[in-house]
């Protein structure tokens, strides 16, 4: 049933959403124009119908321009730049940790020496 509903929606419509657009553009919820076009087509139904055509064709033509506005890419030349030195900070970061997972490896190796020594020469009392 979803999928049918879906479809539905995914038709061209014949309700433009002029009103939806009027409100968005005016930063105002969308019941606010509907309620004043319906008032308006109540009173005078065949402007109304005319006014929402036209509007509909304003509208839409806007909505296409900005569908073909250019999208902003990034010059693969700077995003492989900034990815190189993002690479280089963390070829460092990884260098500095594993000289310290040495140096503490080394060192717990050598305290595993000591008391293996010290087990050695004092062993437990049973």
């Amino acid at each position: 049933m979803n999928a049918a509903i879906a479809t539905v929606f995914d038709r061209p419509r014949l309700i433009r959403g002029v009103c939806a657009e009027i409100a968005e553009r005016a930063g105002t919820a969308a019941w606010l124009p509907r309620a004043a076009f319906l008032v308006f087509g109540l009173l005078h139904w065949f402007l109304a119908v005319i006014l929402y055509v036209v509007l509909a064709k304003l509208l839409g033509q806007g909505r296409e321009a900005a569908r073909a506005a250019p999208v902003y890419r990034p010059d693969t030349g700077d995003v492989r730049e900034r990815f190189g030195a993002l690479d280089a900070r963390l070829a460092k970061l990884e260098a500095a940790t594993l000289r310290e997972e040495a140096g503490l490896r080394r060192a717990f190796q050598e305290l595993d020496q000591e008391l293996d020594q010290e087990f050695e020469r004092n062993p437990p009392a049973r």
